[in-house]
């Protein structure tokens, strides 16, 4: 007799599995990152009722089924439906209204606030809502729960964001690979040229009509008659005019 049913590890799996694909398109994690994403949809999974955790893994058999069989009633598509409202969702939409949490532009940070909050919350309040979400699931109003339309315009600034402040937000410290480019692109200092250098421009000028091999052999020799007047070759660079003095004195 075949098993129509899998085993409980391989349901939990397939559980998680649906609730992924459910949660795919909630406007509330459109500002997370994929790897947030998955952090939130894990964690919200593990914070699942026992009710609501049942009647997952039921959607998830049905699922399980129709794919395997191939079944097109699109009446137990459990992926087009989503209508299920959960005490999560229900609160994050309650607090969209709350003046502490309207002041709260990344969508990143209000789930992450509003997350940590809601794992604070009693045991008491999170069965009230669990049981309002179960009846509001039963009465079809959680479908378009988070549409536009039922969205208040502050939660619309939230969750309709532009494609530019859906990216990460932008860190006040420039990371590594900007520091080190930062740094290539800056010029080196010009180093303040030696003495003998500036000496060898200026003479450089008056010996043009001598050949080239015998240049710097007549500037050397002006250099050792300059230094030999006891001039210090750190100090400032001679002038033109002392340049031509040795030159006479030679």
């Amino acid at each position: 007799m075949f098993r129509l049913t899998p085993p409980a590890h391989s349901v939990r799996k397939l559980a998680l599995r649906l609730f992924r694909e459910e949660q795919a398109k909630n406007p509330n994690l459109q500002g997370l990152s994929a790897a947030q994403k998955r952090i939130v949809v894990e964690k919200t999974f593990e914070k699942l009722s026992r009710n609501e955790m049942a009647a997952l893994r039921q959607r998830a058999i049905t699922w399980k089924l129709n794919e395997s069989y191939g079944a097109v009633d699109e009446k137990k598509d459990v992926t087009k439906s989503r209508s299920k409202l959960t005490a999560y969702e229900l609160f994050f939409k309650e607090q969209l209204s709350n003046p502490s949490i309207a002041t709260i532009k990344s969508p990143r940070l209000l789930e992450k606030k509003l997350f940590a909050i809601f794992n604070t919350l009693p045991e008491e309040t999170k069965k009230e809502l669990e049981r309002r979400a179960e009846e509001m699931s039963q009465s079809g109003y959680s479908k378009g729960f988070f549409s536009q339309k039922s969205t208040p315009q502050q939660a619309k600034r939230i969750i309709a964001k532009s494609p530019a402040q859906k990216q990460a937000p932008i860190k006040t410290a420039l990371p590594k690979s900007n520091k080190n480019k930062n740094q290539a692109n800056k010029k080196p200092k010009k180093a303040q040229p030696s003495p003998y250098n500036v000496f060898v421009r200026e003479q450089m000028a008056r010996v043009q009509h001598v050949p080239p091999k015998e240049r710097m052999k007549i500037i050397a020799t002006k250099w050792k008659a300059y230094k030999a007047q006891g001039v210090d070759s750190k100090g400032p660079a001679p002038s033109a005019g002392a340049g031509s003095r040795v030159k006479a004195k030679t």
